[in-house]
């Protein structure tokens, strides 16, 4: 066989070699990726929805026994006759905000009985929920799944009988569409109760997951309906019902496939021009092959820096993609549940105020209502600040005033000494003083949590910083921030907490960034942390406008 057709063929080999063993590498990396990017997504999404749903619990628990606690209910159950039973149906009907939801409402005494029932199911919901207080386990009735609430009556310091609410269990089609594109194309959302074994996908019953998927932590592999599914499950706190976020896996494995054609299609012409190069320069052996070589070499860089731009810019564009909606949904959700929590807040300062005297539990449960009520409160202002971050109204401020204000507002912690140090004759800076206000606050928050119950020194420092800023230091001797944490710290939706969403830093972090001001850390684990903002002086402001 001549050479000007061997050297092509042995050439042709070689390549189609090195392009299935990168391919392959390539696939089973990206694969690997890809996957590990949606297990994270899901639980994340779930732990999410999760969390909505919880408040939506602490809602109704509110709403069921604040109609337990009507007089003519515990009328009632004493005297049983036609002139108290009119007042109990009264106080038993449910009025108000999503007043259709409701659909039966029953009165039962201590022994189970059912008394009264009123609503427009009234007579369909046999049978007495379970005796624990609030949410108990989804009812499916029908093609509707139903959700009883239970709130028990005391009369005289005994339990007298008990009030069940039953409201239709479902969302609406804007809130649907919503959650589908804060979860992506192809996802399922799945609520359910696994000791009842009734599931909804919040529009109507659905078939209940494998079992496996609430034992496993993490992400879950079954499949539904001949087709593999990644799913991840996370309870709701306050009420036996679990959620559940499943992803076809063949969506989520798409673009590995998308990439594996794309990489075959460049193999093919990359083959197409080495054997033509080859067949045309056989006659210069040597040369030819160390030009080849070469050339194979570059080629191979620029593929493996394709696809590293490749999945930057994936990434990119999922996280861009993923906080516009959480941006939409922040500030709808954050609208609506601000009026009910100041419903609540009204209603818990008026049994403050006629409680007077009453048991020391009374009004330590009504303290621990106040602090509830703050805590959501806080989590909906992160959440309408990231959505919305106003444009600052600058006005020049002496940064130990600002700084002092946001240390009184923070009180006295317990285990927790405060100590300032001020350099003298501080100039003035030119800020929004209520949006860095609430960085500062946010950071003397963070480090009082920091600390922990075992407490510690936090310390607070004003110093000038060269010709054009003043320098803000807020310093614990806390446990610190691992080197791991400390690179998704600004991150939103990031947090190491128990309690919180993930925003106050990257919230911290906008409005510095909105008031010409720079928010950085620097920790050493077992050493504590320092956030420092540096803040625009007053007179470098006027410069740089003149």
């Amino acid at each position: 066989m001549k050479l000007s057709v061997k050297l092509p063929l042995m050439m042709g080999g070689l390549l189609v070699l090195m392009h299935a063993v990168m391919s392959t590498v390539t696939v089973l990396e990206m694969r690997q990726v890809t996957l590990r990017g949606a297990s994270h997504r899901l639980q994340a999404v779930s732990g999410q929805i999760a969390g909505m749903l919880q408040t939506q619990v602490r809602l109704l628990t509110t709403r069921a026994d604040s109609i337990a606690g009507n007089d003519a209910l515990r009328r009632h159950l004493r005297a049983g006759d036609a002139a108290s039973r009119a007042a109990a149906l009264e106080a038993m009907t449910v009025t108000g905000a999503n007043a259709s939801q409701f659909v039966a409402t029953q009165l039962h005494n201590d022994s189970g009985r059912l008394l009264l029932e009123t609503g427009r199911w009234a007579g369909r919901l046999d049978g007495v929920p379970e005796a624990r207080p609030g949410p108990g386990p989804l009812v499916q009735r029908g093609d509707s799944i139903v959700v009883p609430v239970r709130a028990a009556i005391e009369d005289g310091g005994r339990r007298a009988g008990a009030l069940t609410m039953w409201l239709v269990l479902g969302g609406s089609a804007q809130g649907r569409e919503s959650m589908s594109r804060l979860i992506g194309t192809g996802a399922s959302v799945l609520v359910g109760s696994p000791e009842s074994g009734v599931w909804t996908d919040l529009e109507k019953p659905a078939e209940a997951p494998p079992a496996n998927v609430f034992r496993d932590s993490g992400t879950t592999s079954y499949e539904r309906r001949g087709e593999p599914q990644l799913a991840a499950a996370s309870a709701v706190s306050g009420a036996p019902w679990m959620v559940v976020v499943e992803f076809p896996r063949a969506t989520v494995m798409a673009p590995v496939w998308d990439m594996l054609q794309r990489r075959l299609l460049i193999a093919v012409a990359l083959l197409g021009i080495g054997l033509l190069a080859t067949w045309r320069v056989s006659a210069h052996l040597n040369s030819q092959i160390e030009r080849l070589t070469a050339e194979e070499r570059q080629r191979s860089e620029q593929l493996g820096d394709t696809l590293r731009q490749l999945q930057e810019t994936q990434e990119a564009l999922m996280r861009r993609e993923r906080l516009a909606i959480l941006g939409q949904l922040s500030s709808s959700v954050g609208h609506e549940l601000r009026n009910p929590l100041g419903v609540m807040t009204n209603a818990v300062y008026y049994l403050d105020a006629v409680a007077g005297n009453s048991a020391p539990k009374v009004r330590e449960y009504l303290g621990i209502l106040r602090q509830q009520i703050a805590l959501s409160e806080r989590i909906i202002s992160d959440l309408l600040d990231f959505a919305r971050v106003k444009p600052a109204q600058r006005e020049e401020v002496p940064p130990a005033e600002l700084v002092d204000a946001q240390v009184q507002r923070l009180g006295a912690s317990p285990g927790v000494k405060v100590q300032k140090e001020y350099a003298g004759d501080l100039p003035r800076v030119c800020v929004d003083p209520v949006q860095v206000g609430q960085i500062v606050f946010n950071l003397l928050t963070n480090a009082v949590q920091a600390l922990g119950e075992r407490g510690g020194v936090l310390l607070v420092r004003l110093a000038r910083e060269g010709e054009q800023h003043v320098r803000l230091d807020v310093s614990d001797n806390g446990p610190g921030i691992s080197p791991e944490v400390m690179t998704r710290l600004f991150e939103p939706l990031f947090t190491t907490k128990a309690r919180g969403i993930g925003l106050g830093l990257a919230v911290s972090r906008s409005l510095a960034q909105n008031n010409g001001a720079e928010l950085t850390v620097s920790s050493t684990p077992g050493e504590g942390a320092t956030f420092t903002l540096l803040l625009p002086l007053a007179a470098a402001v006027g410069a740089v406008a003149a």
